[in-house]
Parts: structure tokens; sequence; C-alpha cells
């Protein structure tokens, strides 16, 4: 998601900078919770007090990364839609319900369900609920998910141009039945 709001921000640092930052700050901690883990798991002795703490923070971290780079990739992509209220008659947008196709598009490409995947799975750690264990498995599937549409909709063009329309049923059955085709 980082490298994704660098390149739609024209590749300018400044807006890669600090979820980066978030990121690597993110990674280290992890890396330090996973090792005192390791090292208590293996004497056989209590977590230490800090441990909690220490783990949460490297899931608000995280959640730090997810909810900078998904506000900087919604503005973005209202910025650079021709359709949006920002640049047209948003009394006319409402009316052909261009808006809300448009508002469920930048909802998914900018990541708003791994946010709130992040975060049901943040607040349940931090409340150290038994329902952790079980949430975390389908967090960690819609964020791959999530990534993966995120990258099926990009090969798709610009949010603007995309054809999210159906086929009418004559011309798809034209095509079928090999009516449009040429000879050969």
């Amino acid at each position: 998601m980082i490298h994704r709001c660098w390149i739609l921000w024209d590749k300018k640092l400044r807006f890669a900078a600090v979820p980066l930052t978030l990121a690597v700050t993110s990674s280290a901690t992890f890396h330090i919770v996973n090792a005192v883990k390791i090292c208590v798991s293996s004497a056989s002795t209590k977590l230490p007090d800090w441990f909690v703490p220490l783990a949460t923070a490297s899931f608000v971290l995280a959640f730090g990364v997810d909810c900078i780079t998904t506000c900087l990739l919604a503005l973005r992509l209202t910025l650079m839609h021709p359709k949006t209220a920002l640049r047209t008659n948003a009394t006319e947008t409402w009316k052909s319900f261009t808006y809300p196709r448009i508002a469920v598009s930048i909802f998914i490409d900018s990541g708003v369900p791994i946010v709130i995947a992040h975060l049901t799975v943040l607040r349940l750690y931090s409340l150290q609920s038994p329902w952790f264990q079980s949430a975390s498995s389908p967090a960690t599937m819609i964020s791959g998910l999530m990534t993966t549409v995120i990258i099926l909709r990009d090969e798709m063009g610009p949010l603007h141009l995309r054809n999210t329309y159906f086929q009418p049923y004559h011309i798809a059955h034209e095509y079928y039945m090999g009516i449009d085709q040429p000879e050969a």
C-alpha cells in the first residue's frame, strides 16, 4: 500500500516517508516481540509485564501505517476522479447514481476493508480477548484478498475509465453465436 500511495502521488517521497518510517519501526518492534516470546518459551518462564504493551505498540504502529496510506490513497483517488463532487455538480452526480459507484470504488481501492480488519484485531488484542485468535486468521485473509483485489482493479485502468457495467444480453448472445465476428 505504501508503494501504491507513492506511485499515485507522483513518486513524491514526502507522501511515503511517514508510512515507511512507521512500517520499519513496526517491523523492528514485531521482531523484538517474537525474540522475547522465543526466549521466554525456551526458558519456560512467565512473559514480562511489558510484553503486552510492546506487542500492542507493534500492532498500533502497523495500524497507523494502514490509516495514513488509506487516507492518502482515498484523498488522491478522489482528487484524480473527474466525476467526484469536488469537480462537478454533486446533484447531477447523485441523480445518475455515479457518485455511489465512485464512493464504493474509492472505498475498495484505498484499502478501507484492510483498515477495518486491522482495527478489529488490534482492539481484540489490546483487550486480551479470547476472540483474538479467532479473528486474526480472517483478518489476515481479508488483508491478502483485498491486496489482490486492489492489484486486479489497478490492472483495469484508471478509476474513471473502468467499465463496470454488464453487457446487455443481446450483445453477449450475438458474440457467442458468432453473428458479429468477421468471415474467415
